[in-house]
């Protein structure tokens, strides 16, 4: 059996009820995670959360995602601008994880280093909606 994608839903604010937040994309999960391959098997596996910065304004999973078991990540830009510390561009950075792949303007879809091989350079992108250069 194929391991399925993990796949992090995440966006750039903290939860508020009556906001925008994870919830917001509950059907988005539900259509992610039902999804099968030809022997019905789960083709990913889909983890929502909300921005959670630390003491240090860093989010918690952002800032290392390469030491996560993710392989895609599903960024929504929510914040008024200010949604992501350095350290969670950081995080997001090709440097750091060659795997970048830039879905569209709202999402950044990356790739596990365990996959990073198999993938071409890719150029320089910047992102200024997210605040950061990458």
């Amino acid at each position: 059996m194929k391991r399925p994608i993990q796949i992090l839903l995440q966006t750039t604010i903290q939860g508020v009820e009556d906001d925008w937040h994870i919830g917001r994309f509950s059907m988005l999960t539900e259509q992610l995670n039902t999804l099968k391959d030809s022997k019905g098997e789960p083709l990913c596996r889909v983890t929502g959360r909300n921005r959670d910065a630390g003491e240090n304004e860093d989010d918690e999973v952002l800032s290392r995602l390469d030491t996560t078991e993710f392989d895609e990540l599903w960024l929504f830009a929510l914040d008024t601008g200010q949604g992501l510390s350095p350290g969670d561009c950081q995080g997001i950075m090709p440097k750091r994880n060659p795997g970048l792949e830039l879905a569209n303007a709202f999402s950044v879809k990356w790739r596990s280093l365990r996959s990073a091989q198999a993938l071409a350079p890719l150029p320089t992108c910047k992102l200024t909606h997210l605040n950061c250069d990458i």
